[in-house]
């Protein structure tokens, strides 16, 4: 892509000599503002159906907003507005060097990622362009969908010419094959009367005493499901109760075993012996008999 951006001539860096000022700081205000805002201010000022910042990197976007500043400037008859590869956009961008050229911006335009679609580069150079175009004199009375309409190139769904396009390329096909003549329409079949059906004879009630039953029945399967519930939850609070105790032990067992160690109750006991009680107890379950060495040290003590 690099190679392909080579004939953008000249350099991109170009000086300033116009009166509005073309380069703002990051700390500032225009790059603070948000995505929603500026999907808004395109739409509404300039006629669009965008969406997305993305759409704005094929670069086509970028151009308008500065001929509705130079109008007269920027060659809108060579924009390619369903540009969508890379050698596409690039001609686009082109167009926007060439206004930059002639108004003297002094503004690096970062095409490498601009023409990628990334959201972070498109979105702080539209920023940029949206602080520049409001500190610019706008065209009065600029009509932006006859500007666009100097192309003969196809549009996108976004940028149609007009609301009649815009409506014919959402549905892919023409207006004319939407809406049928009434010459043209098929004559309504003659339709037979319908007839009504013969009423059925009303369903005998059900027998007073199988409906009782069925209520008893319905009333003694909850009853059920709650004693087996309850049930359950008492088999795990006994569980964890168990679990509780059982853990606690070994703590307890522990604690006092070094109690034991620190005053030196244990004098013979090497420091390996030490941590070979303390592994038995740690390591000790519910099947082997549960901590016998701190059972004689609890005693002991």
């Amino acid at each position: 892509l690099a190679q392909g951006v080579k004939y953008l001539t000249p350099p991109l860096t170009l000086c300033h000599t116009v009166g509005v000022m073309s380069s703002v700081g990051m700390m500032s205000g225009a790059f603070f503002v948000p995505r929603t805002q500026l999907i808004d201010w395109l739409n509404s000022t300039f006629k669009l159906s965008v969406t997305k910042v993305e759409q704005c990197s094929n670069g086509a976007i970028y151009c308008q907003v500065f001929d509705s500043i130079f109008t007269g400037k920027v060659q809108m008859s060579k924009l390619n507005w369903s540009a969508r590869d890379a050698h596409e956009c690039i001609a686009n961008y082109k167009v926007l060097q060439q206004t930059f050229d002639r108004c003297s911006l002094s503004r690096n335009i970062p095409v490498d990622s601009l023409i990628r679609g990334k959201y972070q580069d498109n979105l702080e150079f539209l920023q940029w362009v949206k602080s520049y175009w409001e500190q610019a004199q706008v065209t009065p009375d600029y009509d932006p969908v006859a500007r666009r309409s100097t192309t003969s190139k196809p549009f996108l769904e976004w940028a149609s010419r007009d609301k009649e396009n815009a409506q014919r390329d959402r549905m892919g096909r023409k207006p004319a094959k939407m809406a049928r003549t009434a010459a043209n329409a098929p004559a309504p079949r003659a339709v037979a009367p319908a007839t009504r059906p013969a009423p059925r004879a009303a369903a005998a009630p059900p027998p007073v005493a199988a409906g009782v039953a069925a209520t008893a029945e319905n009333v003694s399967q909850p009853e059920a499901q709650t004693k087996e519930s309850d049930r359950v939850s008492q088999a795990s609070a006994d569980d964890l109760e168990n679990e509780r105790d059982f853990y606690f032990a070994k703590l307890r067992s522990v604690e006092l075993i070094c109690q034991r160690y620190q005053e030196n109750a244990m004098p013979d006991l090497t420091a390996k012996e030490l941590v070979d009680k303390i592994s038995k107890i740690l390591y000790a379950t519910e099947a082997t008999p549960p901590f016998e060495c701190d059972v004689e040290v609890a005693e002991k003590a």
